[in-house]
């Protein structure tokens, strides 16, 4: 695999890893992170 591919492979996967983690933490565990480390409060 060349070096120009291999960065961009990096880079899109660094972006899909992001977002996957955004929901996560912004829509799915929000709430039990609020309940059983009291975060938000």
């Amino acid at each position: 695999m060349s070096i120009p591919k291999l960065i961009i492979s990096y880079l899109l996967t660094t972006l899909v890893f992001f977002a996957i983690d955004m929901v996560w933490l912004g829509l799915i565990a929000r709430n039990l992170y609020r309940k059983y480390l009291d975060l938000f409060e």
